[in-house]
């Protein structure tokens, strides 16, 4: 009689103790030539005991299975199962500690999750996701029977598993080499390293902050980039428009915006008293535009698109409406200008000669209501070939910055 499947489908996460059985022929150690505190196993096992495995803390990204690759590990899965062995990279794992006991024929793999503690899959994930996937379905499948652990399949598909212990300080490292098949985004690798940790501390109480991903193929409303892209646009010690120079890089090139993170952290970070403002302010001013610019003709620009139906940006999603406005949902799409018009609001940025912020010289949405026509008025007589070269026009962003700071400073 077949018997049902008497392995736990889910392994010992809380105790960091994964237990996968191996065969002797199937695994083999070797000690690292350079570090008698690193050791390797290499092992290949099927699938339904590499689906105990967990991705852990140790892999950088979340795992998207609707992408190509995915997609192309099931196909092979389902087709080849004899030679998947061969045609998959595998898995690498970081562990604490890994053990494997001839007698019982058990592999014990050590992966603690504590909250300074990176161990699971650092490559593979996808790969992993998508057994697990494979392996629940045999599981609902009424045709196929179990025994000892196994389906009953023509045959069953193999992985190769690369365990690698003592590579704690390694990690970033790893990380960045073997996740290659898809490269890593920048963002990802800066957050593996720590680097927005303090600005994940401060965005958590904003009203948007639990819908920003901070590593890629997350489900948050925007990535991490979107937030320095915005913030870029106050970082007043690092454009002074008094020097000429302005932010034009956080519409022309998000990504390079990363580099002016990484290198100027505290600048961004000096933000804190207004972060919330200048991430949402976009948005604002967005919706405002309209009202501020005081042009009849608003809707009838180049750069202007009016919507059909008023969509909500998810930074304004559940923020407080006030007397300047009854509700946050924009009606017109303007592109090109309304980066330039937030960007000249840094000159409401209450700054210290040290960099320090103090908040806002006064609230910039009751300017932009107050002088949004002088503004506005660059860009209704601005020649252009695409709505996009407007917000990259760096003549533009001057004579707007100029505008706010004569609006500010009337006696100048």
């Amino acid at each position: 009689m077949t018997n049902s499947v008497v392995v736990p489908r889910f392994p010992r996460v809380a105790a960091g103790e994964l237990f996968l059985k191996v065969s002797p022929k199937d695994i083999k150690r070797l000690d690292d030539p350079h570090d008698d505190s690193r050791y390797s196993y290499e092992v290949q096992v099927p699938v339904t005991e590499a689906e105990k495995l967990i991705v852990g803390s140790a892999n950088p990204r979340d795992q998207k299975v609707t992408s190509t690759i995915p997609q192309e590990i099931r196909t092979s899965l389902d087709q080849s199962a004899d030679t998947f062995h061969l045609k998959n990279r595998g898995i690498w794992i970081a562990a604490k500690k890994a053990e494997y006991d001839n007698q019982t024929q058990t592999l014990t793999l050590y992966c603690p999750q504590g909250d300074e503690e990176r161990y699971g899959a650092v490559d593979g994930g996808h790969t992993l996701r998508i057994i697990k996937e494979y392996v629940e379905e045999l599981r609902q499948n009424p045709d196929v029977k179990w025994a000892n652990g196994l389906p009953s399949l023509k045959a069953i598909p193999y992985v190769m598993l690369h365990i690698r212990v003592g590579v704690e300080g390694d990690l970033t490292d790893m990380a960045a080499c073997l996740n290659r098949s898809a490269q890593l985004k920048e963002y990802t690798l800066a957050n593996y390293r720590g680097q927005f940790d303090e600005m994940k501390e401060i965005l958590d109480s904003e009203n948007f902050g639990k819908i920003i991903d901070y590593r890629e193929n997350g489900e948050g409303e925007y990535d991490v980039l979107d937030v320095i892209q915005r913030l870029t646009l106050f970082c007043n010690g690092l454009f002074p428009a008094k020097s000429g120079k302005h932010a034009v890089v956080a519409y022309s090139q998000k990504a390079k915006c990363l580099e002016y993170y990484l290198k100027n952290k505290s600048e961004y970070l000096a933000l804190r008293p207004i972060i919330g403002d200048c991430f949402r302010l976009p948005d604002q001013v967005e919706r405002l535009l309209a009202k501020a610019s005081g042009s009849p003709r608003f809707g009838g620009y180049g750069f202007v698109n009016p919507l059909k139906k008023p969509r909500l940006s998810p930074s304004l999603r559940g923020f407080a409406e006030s007397d300047l406005v009854k509700s946050w949902a924009i009606e017109h799409e303007v592109t090109g200008v309304v980066f330039p018009i937030t960007a000249a609001l840094r000159v409401l940025v209450r700054r210290k000669s040290d960099g320090t912020v103090l908040g806002w010289r006064e609230d910039p949405l009751k300017f932009l209501l107050k002088h949004g026509k002088e503004l506005f008025e660059p860009f209704t007589t601005a020649e252009y070939e695409s709505p996009n070269a407007l917000g990259k026009n760096h003549e533009l962003w001057s004579t707007t910055y100029l505008a706010a700071y004569q609006a500010l400073h009337p006696e100048d």
